[in-house]
């Protein structure tokens, strides 16, 4: 499994090399491990927004929604 993601922080809480300090987040770290113990490898990488703009045009577009009707 390959996984990319433009925040640094989540993918090295990921990986276990950053610790999660909030509480409220702590379950939702261990339900991503949980879905990753399915795959034999996986490979976590972090790739800036800056390097990615094809992929955060449409996280944008995603997160805007569809236009309201006129």
């Amino acid at each position: 499994m390959r996984v990319r993601a433009d925040s640094k922080l989540v993918v090295e809480q990921v990986k276990g090399t950053w610790k999660v300090k909030q509480p409220h987040l702590r379950p939702l770290l261990e339900e991503a491990r949980k879905l990753l113990t399915g795959y034999a490898e996986v490979d976590l990488q972090h790739i800036p927004r800056a390097e990615n703009t094809d992929a955060d045009a449409l996280v944008n577009a995603a997160l805007d929604g569809p236009a309201p009707p006129e």
